[in-house]
C-alpha cells in the first residue's frame, strides 16, 4: 500500500515533508510531463548541441546535485531515497528537436511582488499534454471553485486569484487539481477522478517538500505560494472528509508561516492587498470553524492568534470581502470566544458580553438578504451555545423556520454546516431534527462534501443515543466516535 509518511523540517516546526511515496501509484498511468521545475535552465542560457545533450545523461535533479542517477523512471533511485523531485529531460529534447524549456516563472521573480488579483487566466503548461489534468482544472474552474465561494462566479476569487497564482507556483497547481479530482470523486464517484486527484495530492507534496526545503534554507520568497498551498490541501481534507485530523495539521503550518517570516512581508506591504485579503479570509474562515473540533476548545493562544489574524483584515473593504465570510465577518470573529466561553460550567461577565456582541451584530446591507439570512442562522447558532437553557430550544424553533427559507443551492449554504451542526445537537424536537437531516442530505447532494456526510452521520448517532456527548459538544462526540473533521 502507497504511504505517505508527513515529518517535521528540524528548523521548522509544524511543517512538514514526505520521507517516501511508493512510485507504483505514478506508474499505473503516463506520469505528468512536468515542466516547471527549479532545476530547468535559465532563459539567457545560449542553445546546447544535441551531442552534448546526448552525454548528458539522468534527471536534472542529480545533475544539479553533482550526483550520479541510475536513471530509473519515473523516479530515480536518489531522488527516491531523499524525497526530491525527479524531472528527466524529454526525448525530443536530448534530440536537439526543440529549445531548452526556460525556467518557471516563480524561479524567475517572487511571487509577493509579481500577482496581481485579476490577470489573465491561461492554461498552464503542465495540463496542455495530459487530459486527465486539464478536465479536473475544467471542473474546478466551473464546479469546485463555484461550490465553495458565497461570491458570485462573476467575482470568485477562487478562480481569479488563485488559478493565477498556481500558474506561478506549481505545489499550489498540484493542489488545485488534486481539489477538484477529490470533490468530483465525492460529488459523483468518479474513480478516475479520484486515482487522479492522489497522483497530483503525491505530486504536490513532493513539489511543496522542495519548496519547504529552501524554505528552512532561509529562502523566504516562496512563503506566500507555500502558504497558499498548505490552506488548498487543508480544503482538500475538509471536502474529503478526513477522519484523522489531517486539515489541522496543514492549519497548523500555517499558523507557524503567518507567525514568522510570511508576517514581516505582510507587515512590509510585500503582498498583494486583495490577494492578501482573499488568503487571509480563507485562513481566519477555517481557523475559527476549527474552534468546535478540539476536544479541550480553544486556549487562550487560540483566541490571541484569532483575533490578530482578523486584525489583518479589519481594514476597509476589497473586492473578495466576504468570500467565505458573506455579510457575517463580524461573527466569525467570535465564533472561537464562544465555543471557549460554551465550555465553562458558570456564567461569566464575558459570556454575557459575547452574548451582547452577537444579540447586536447585524448584516451587511451590502450584501443579498440570502447572505443576510445566512448571517442570522450564524448568530442564532451562537446563541445556542452560550444562552441559557430555557430559551435553548425557541432559539432551535427560530433557526429552523429561517432555514426553511433559504434554497440549498443558494451560494450562502456552502458554508452553512457549523451552525446547522450546533443547532442539530440542540435540537431535541423530532420535527426540527427532521427539517435539518433533510437540509444536510440535500447539502450532501449539491456540494458532495465530505464532512457533510460526515456531520449528518453524527447528528444521527447522537439522536439515536449511541453516543451521548458530555454537555451537547461536538468534539466530545467526535472524540467518543475516535474521529475528528472540520466543520468548515
Amino acid at each position: 500500500m502507497n504511504c505517505l509518511t508527513l515529518v517535521h523540517l528540524p528548523h521548522l516546526p509544524h511543517l512538514w515533508s514526505i520521507r517516501s511515496v511508493s512510485p507504483s501509484t505514478l506508474t499505473q498511468q503516463q506520469p505528468l510531463s512536468i515542466k516547471t521545475t527549479p532545476m530547468s535552465m535559465p532563459q539567457n542560457s545560449k542553445p546546447v548541441t544535441s551531442l552534448r545533450l546526448l552525454r548528458c545523461k539522468g534527471c536534472f535533479t542529480c545533475r544539479k546535485r553533482k550526483k550520479k542517477c541510475d536513471e530509473r523512471k519515473p523516479i530515480c533511485l536518489a531522488c527516491d531515497r531523499n524525497s526530491l523531485i525527479c524531472v528527466f529531460p524529454d526525448s525530443d529534447h536530448l534530440l536537439g528537436n526543440t529549445q531548452p524549456q526556460p525556467a518557471p516563472s516563480f524561479v524567475q521573480s517572487s511571487i509577493l511582488i509579481r500577482l496581481h488579483p485579476q490577470p489573465t487566466l491561461s492554461v498552464p503548461l503542465l495540463l496542455q499534454r495530459r487530459p486527465g489534468s486539464k478536465f479536473l482544472y475544467d471542473h474546478y474552474l466551473h464546479r469546485t471553485a463555484r461550490s465553495i465561494s458565497v461570491l458570485p462566479s462573476s467575482s470568485n476569487p477562487f478562480v481569479n486569484i488563485l488559478v493565477p497564482i498556481a500558474t506561478e507556483f506549481e505545489p499550489a497547481l498540484h493542489a488545485i487539481l488534486a481539489l477538484s479530482g477529490i470533490h468530483c470523486g465525492t460529488e459523483s464517484c468518479n474513480t478516475a477522478a479520484a486515482l487522479a486527484a492522489h497522483e497530483h495530492c503525491v505530486l504536490g507534496l513532493r513539489a511543496l517538500k522542495f519548496e519547504l526545503t529552501k524554505f528552512a534554507a532561509g529562502n523566504t520568497d516562496s512563503a506566500f505560494g507555500i502558504l497558499v498551498t498548505i490552506l488548498v490541501f487543508c480544503l482538500i481534507e475538509i471536502i474529503r472528509g478526513d477522519e484523522q485530523g489531517s486539515a489541522f495539521h496543514h492549519l497548523n503550518a500555517a499558523r507557524c508561516l503567518l507567525s514568522g517570516p510570511l508576517h514581516r512581508n505582510i507587515v512590509t506591504g510585500a503582498v498583494n492587498h486583495t490577494v492578501l485579503a482573499f488568503v487571509t479570509e480563507l485562513y481566519a474562515y477555517v481557523l475559527s470553524l476549527s474552534a468546535s473540533s478540539t476536544v479541550d476548545g480553544p486556549d487562550a493562544s487560540f483566541l490571541r492568534h484569532s483575533d490578530d489574524v482578523f486584525l489583518l483584515i479589519s481594514g476597509k473593504p476589497t473586492p473578495v470581502y466576504g468570500t467565505l465570510f458573506g455579510c457575517a465577518r463580524d461573527l466569525f470573529r467570535l465564533i472561537p470566544a464562544v465555543v471557549f466561553e460554551s465550555t465553562k460550567r458558570t456564567w461569566t461577565t464575558e459570556t454575557g458580553n459575547l452574548r451582547h456582541q452577537v444579540r447586536s451584530w447585524t448584516p451587511d446591507s451590502s450584501f443579498s438578504e440570502r447572505h443576510a439570512v445566512g448571517g442570522k442562522l450564524y448568530q442564532l447558532a451562537m446563541l445556542m451555545l452560550i444562552e441559557r437553557t430555557e430559551s435553548e430550544q425557541s432559539l432551535v424553533t427560530s433557526f429552523v423556520e429561517l432555514l426553511q427559507t433559504l434554497p440549498v443551492d443558494a451560494e450562502v449554504v456552502s458554508i452553512l454546516l457549523w451552525p446547522l451542526a450546533i443547532a442539530g445537537f440542540r435540537a431535541r424536537q423530532s420535527e426540527h431534527r427532521d427539517v435539518i437531516t433533510s437540509y444536510l442530505s440535500d447539502m450532501h447532494t449539491h456540494y458532495g462534501f465530505g464532512n457533510i456526510r460526515q456531520t449528518l452521520e453524527l447528528l444521527e448517532s447522537v439522536w439515536a443515543g449511541v453516543t451521548v456527548p458530555e454537555a451537547d459538544s461536538i468534539s466530545a462526540a467526535m472524540s467518543k466516535h475516535g474521529l475528528i473533521f472540520h466543520l468548515g
